[in-house]
């Protein structure tokens, strides 16, 4: 994987992350390895206050590259909620970068760990 050098920018100030197929194919083999639908995850995304659809959630997983290439963060961070995994093992140095207050909002995503 590439790596991603945005030290010194905590993610409570991004709002949207540049996205890969990459790593929509690593969250469709976790998704698929748990035996979730589509549907399933956005509705559990909606349901922690995201709108999300089944239609989103492919467009994530098999991503083309074709025009925008960013995602929202908030929504990435919700889908690693629900596969219950955390956003460093595909999205490393990013999230490292987490400051403090956004840790204590998203510490079910499983980054409490981060000094």
């Amino acid at each position: 994987m590439r790596e991603i050098v945005m030290q010194g920018i905590p993610l409570d100030l991004v709002s949207r992350i540049d996205w890969d197929q990459e790593y929509g194919e690593f969250l469709f083999q976790q998704r698929e390895d748990k035996k979730l639908s589509r549907e399933e995850v956005a509705q559990a995304i909606t349901g922690l206050g995201e709108p999300c659809s089944q239609q989103l959630i492919h467009k994530i997983e098999k991503w083309k590259g074709k025009g925008d290439r960013s995602v929202s963060l908030s929504l990435i961070l919700k889908y690693c909620q629900i596969l219950g995994i955390e956003l460093r093992q595909f999205y490393p140095v990013v999230a490292q970068t987490l400051s403090y207050p956004l840790l204590q909002k998203i510490s079910s995503v499983g980054v409490d760990q981060f000094p």
